[in-house]
């Protein structure tokens, strides 16, 4: 866990200084860290959006197969 801690506040504070130079410290690496747990999220919910329209889509093709085959 201290290993990804670590890797997560390095990644953080070359965020930070790469899109708030003028920033102090805490400050950068805070905002940085927001702005790459919001991508992450975003992330996220995209690939569950994506494989639920999958879901759906499959679930489609179910209840089309019922309904030529039940001839409604």
């Amino acid at each position: 866990m201290k290993k990804i801690r670590d890797g997560f506040d390095r990644l953080t504070g070359w965020v930070g200084e790469k899109l708030f130079p003028g920033a102090d410290e805490k400050s950068r690496k805070r905002l940085a860290a927001w702005l790459l747990t919001a991508l992450l999220c975003m992330a996220l919910v995209s690939v569950f959006r994506y494989r639920a329209m999958q879901e759906l889509r499959q679930y489609q093709r179910i209840a089309d197969a019922y309904t030529i085959l039940l001839g409604e």
